[in-house]
């Protein structure tokens, strides 16, 4: 529940750890696990890190090493809906800059005729420093790199 985890972080501090979907190559990589990635927290990417800047455009996305342009394709025509957008990435997320910053993210996917909702916390994929998987063109935003991790959670 994302409110319960809101309300319990706010009164012992820290950030969230997701514990269903943990920084370990079993989440982080379907292939071979020989091969491990680091994860990094999002903010620590870029020193001018944002979730969102200026609402989601296909511009935004930048497919990754996952072969889901089928995924993209679909959430730029979500996209066209600005009201079915607000209800998939609810408002409200923000990072560092902007007080309190918990670390949890909130999605919404439609599955099975009911809104399933998907809480990632923010440590993201990485090798040799680089987002493996989707990111996003400006390269400070990161809705498309925590939108992927939700959907592949």
């Amino acid at each position: 529940n994302y409110q319960k985890i809101i309300d319990e972080l706010q009164a012992v501090g820290g950030l969230w750890e997701d514990p269903e979907f943990p920084p370990e190559p079993s989440s982080l990589t379907y292939e071979d696990r020989s091969i491990k990635p680091n994860a990094r927290k999002y903010y620590e990417l870029h020193e001018k890190a944002f979730f969102l800047t200026d609402g989601v455009s296909k511009s935004d996305i930048i497919q990754g090493e996952l072969g889901d342009c089928w995924f993209w394709a679909s959430v730029v025509t979500i996209a066209h809906s600005r009201r079915l957008m607000e209800r998939v990435i609810p408002s409200g997320q923000y990072i560092a800059e902007k007080s309190p910053y918990l670390g949890v993210f909130r999605f919404r996917f439609w599955q099975f005729g009911i809104w399933m909702e998907i809480l990632v916390d923010d440590y993201l994929p990485i090798r040799n420093g680089q987002l493996i998987y989707a990111r996003s063109e400006a390269g400070n935003e990161f809705w498309p790199s925590l939108f992927e991790k939700a959907f592949a959670k």
